[in-house]
């Protein structure tokens, strides 16, 4: 079968609920129109056998049922694929690793728990960068188009993703990949009216919960607080919350020199009332790795090099970095000069300290957490 024509990210950018609804149909319809691409194979077979692309399919039509619904999470129960709807299992989200066909990335499962999470997967998968795409073009379109769908499908500003992310690096079989995330977000389904623990209803504490899983399973130590703080989960921020949670979890191997993100808040006024596609107000719409967690998180990728490295999160995720409008720290002295964070050195020291001493908290921390199955 033939490839499918690439995705137009200008002319897409103002493409009704119904035209998405469209757009994914034809994905569920044609999924091996992408086997040409050279990541296609790192997707894994489903458990029961499914051949990968089963993964577009099966993600494609979850997708559509739900929006069909005017809903954005997974079953109400806490319960979360097709086939799972009678089930009496209410202790936890659906499982891709032991429980069905789920979705993966570079060979890395993903929790998929709502809509924005299986949209960003889809647009990830299907999408695979050419060597000379650009940071101000192909990759801020494509994380634009993504922030105006989860609009477009949130259908009132509540339901509206705090912040959106985009990275992309070297694939295990192509030079780039990239791979877009959201934030849980306000969704009203989960009962956000009062985001304090007490109130935080049983399926939003089940979703951050498997998200801080896999953040732990993946050797990452959060903060203390963090965890738990659900005050700050509702503006998408905390251990396992954030829009960069996906990336997190492929990003071993990786280093600031062959990663860039850009994140964006789609909740930004000028940016929600867009019509058309306008590079300013998408750039106005960028910020920065939260102070709360993810500059907190980004150094302890240092810590999973061989041998442990700094990293820096302006190099890699800093917009006027990434989009060449100022160039990168590169010296100690730059570094240090700079009056929002410490020196990079200093920070991946001790995110990679905190990991090697909090090798006993994270174990804990999974206990609490009931542990990761395989």
């Amino acid at each position: 079968m033939a490839q499918s024509a690439p995705l137009n990210f200008i002319a897409a950018f103002g493409w009704t609920r119904s035209q998405i609804a469209n757009y994914v149909t034809s994905l569920s319809k044609r999924p091996t129109a992408f086997c040409n691409n050279p990541e296609y194979t790192e997707l894994k077979p489903g458990n029961n056998g499914e051949p990968p692309e089963s993964q577009i399919t099966a993600t494609a039509e979850l997708f559509l049922e739900l929006i069909s619904k005017d809903k954005l999470v997974r079953n109400q129960d806490g319960t979360g694929s097709l086939t799972e709807k009678a089930s009496t299992k209410k202790a936890t989200t659906f499982d891709p690793k032991k429980d069905g066909i789920g979705f993966s990335f570079e060979g890395v499962h993903l929790p998929d728990n709502t809509v924005f999470d299986m949209l960003g997967w889809l647009l990830s998968v299907t999408n695979i960068p050419a060597d000379s795409a650009q940071p101000r073009t192909w990759y801020l379109q494509l994380l634009a188009l993504y922030a105006k769908w989860c609009i477009v499908l949130a259908g009132n500003q509540s339901g509206i993703p705090p912040m959106v992310h985009i990275s992309w690096f070297p694939g295990a079989k192509s030079q780039k990949v990239v791979l877009l995330g959201s934030t849980i977000g306000r969704i009203p389904e989960l009962n956000w009216a009062e985001p304090a623990p007490k109130t935080a209803s049983f399926k939003a504490m089940t979703i951050i919960n498997e998200r801080q899983r896999y953040m732990a399973d993946a050797g990452f130590v959060p903060q203390q607080g963090q965890e738990v703080d659900i005050r700050r989960a509702v503006n998408g921020k905390g251990f396992g919350i954030c829009a960069e949670t996906f990336f997190y979890l492929v990003a071993r191997g990786l280093n600031e020199q062959n990663v860039r993100g850009l994140a964006l808040r789609p909740d930004l006024d000028a940016f929600r009332k867009l019509t058309a596609y306008n590079e300013t107000t998408a750039m106005q719409a960028l910020a920065d790795p939260c102070a709360y967690s993810c500059q907190k998180l980004i150094p302890q990728l240092g810590g999973f090099g061989n041998p442990p490295q700094a990293w820096d999160w302006r190099v890699s995720f800093g917009p006027a970095s990434v989009l060449g409008t100022t160039a990168p720290p590169t010296s100690a002295s730059q570094i240090a000069g700079s009056s929002s964070q410490p020196p990079a050195a200093a920070a991946a020291g001790q995110g990679f300290r905190s990991q090697l001493a909090g090798m006993a908290m994270r174990e804990g921390f999974k206990v609490a957490l009931g542990g990761v199955k395989r």
